[in-house]
């Protein structure tokens, strides 16, 4: 079996131990569309390794980075980032973010 096999059975065994462990539903707004729901890091600033690359890394170093880890699904997911990069608004008014953030949801 080629590495490249056996990091993509190892992301997909530990995205479902991840769900398995976590919930299977949007802690924000109960979604529960499996195809719309992704684990989101509660604090980016923890993050050392991002989701999808998960199959590249330890199981051990997969659920260590667990701990900062929530479901989310991807409108709320967007929305939590899209706020998280903006904390501190470079838009002079609500009127001028407002028009950020629809662009940002097209």
């Amino acid at each position: 079996m080629s590495s490249k096999t056996s990091r993509a059975k190892r992301y997909y065994a530990q995205r479902a131990y991840a769900f398995d462990l976590l919930g299977r539903v949007c802690v924000n707004c109960g979604s529960a569309d499996a195809d719309e729901l992704v684990l989101d890091h509660v604090d980016r600033t923890q993050k050392r390794i991002r989701f999808c690359d998960a199959g590249r890394v330890s199981w051990e170093r997969f659920i260590a980075e667990l701990k900062n880890a929530q479901v989310l699904c991807c409108i709320c997911h967007g929305s939590k980032s899209f706020y998280e990069r903006y904390d501190d608004s470079p838009f002079e008014d609500d009127d001028e973010f407002d028009e950020a953030w629809e662009e940002w949801t097209r």
